[in-house]
């Protein structure tokens, strides 16, 4: 069986939540990013033995003329 990589990737957007996770795994190599499309590019080029993604990345949902859940994307300051 193979080794698993030390290498997680945490896309997330809140900085305090960005540390609570990194200080949950203090020896692993962490690649910490809000824009998913770094993230996109990261997972392309990189193996990985564990990925968070945030589940409310997106802050601001509202309910769009459909009737549906729509969201409008804010880009965060926090990219690493």
């Amino acid at each position: 069986m193979g080794v698993i990589s030390p290498r997680i990737l945490l896309l997330e957007d809140d900085p305090n939540r960005c540390e609570w996770f990194t200080g949950w795994i203090p020896d692993a190599i962490w690649d910490v990013t809000c824009k998913t499309g770094v993230a996109i590019n990261w997972l392309l080029e990189r193996s990985y033995g564990l990925i968070l993604l945030d589940h409310d990345l997106l802050e601001e949902h509202y309910l769009g003329d459909s009737g549906r859940f729509e969201y409008r994307i804010r880009c965060c300051p926090m990219a690493r």
